[in-house]
């Protein structure tokens, strides 16, 4: 399986909460178990679109309970509940890494690897400068974001700058690698992926599973 996803090129001034941009964007759901066995039962959905500056990534996640402790950036919050998209602007092997949890704690990191995911390094020193996220609850928000009963969806947006990417950025028509993630925690662990990696256990880190964005104008 090769996915494709295509993020259009849009030119409102503030993309990351300009709900009427999001509304225009097609919505890509179809997340599969890490195994590629099944769907996943608990729905996720992401959308893309780009400017001259930056990237901007959507996730929409199904959800009723959570883990989430962490309040830390770089903390390892893959341990709990995240979303997470691995971005190739060059090639597969060498590509960034973000995460955001569902109380909007940022974890990023520079990834070396090989097509087999078994020549693995993390560099999770590195931060990608200007990195913006926010994270939107559907339901009234409560004190406690450790274990909470009827957490509800959520979303999380990252805003990311090319420039922090080493490159500066795409043009209409080019194509990068890329794979969005899922991890959940209740009632079990579930991993899921937009392009299944087909490893059990579940092993999100196989670049030769990455699938294509395409920038559109």
């Amino acid at each position: 399986m090769q996915r494709r996803i295509v993020s259009r090129l849009v030119t409102a001034r503030a993309p990351l909460r300009d709900e009427a941009v999001w509304a225009s964007l097609p919505v890509e759901s179809g997340f599969y178990l890490a195994d590629g066995s099944s769907p996943a039962p608990i729905k996720t959905a992401v959308q893309v679109c780009w400017d001259a500056l930056h990237l901007y990534v959507r996730f929409h996640c199904e959800d009723k309970d959570i883990i989430s402790e962490f309040s830390q950036r770089d903390e390892p919050l893959y341990n709990q509940e995240v979303v997470e998209m691995f971005l190739a602007p060059h090639d597969r092997c060498s590509y960034f890494e973000f995460n955001v949890s569902p109380r909007n704690v940022q974890f990023d990191s520079l990834v070396s690897n090989t097509l087999d995911g078994r020549g693995y390094a993390g560099y999770p020193e590195w931060d990608c400068a200007g990195l913006v996220t926010s994270v939107r609850r559907e339901s009234e928000p409560r004190d406690d974001l450790s274990r909470t009963q009827a957490f509800g969806p959520w979303t999380a947006v990252m805003q990311i700058p090319f420039a922090s990417l080493d490159t500066t950025g795409p043009a209409a028509g080019d194509t990068w690698y890329v794979n969005f993630f899922r991890i959940k925690r209740i009632p079990t662990d579930m991993y899921s992926c937009w392009s299944p990696t087909y490893s059990e256990p579940a092993n999100f880190h196989i670049p030769k599973y990455f699938g294509h964005i395409d920038f559109e104008s």
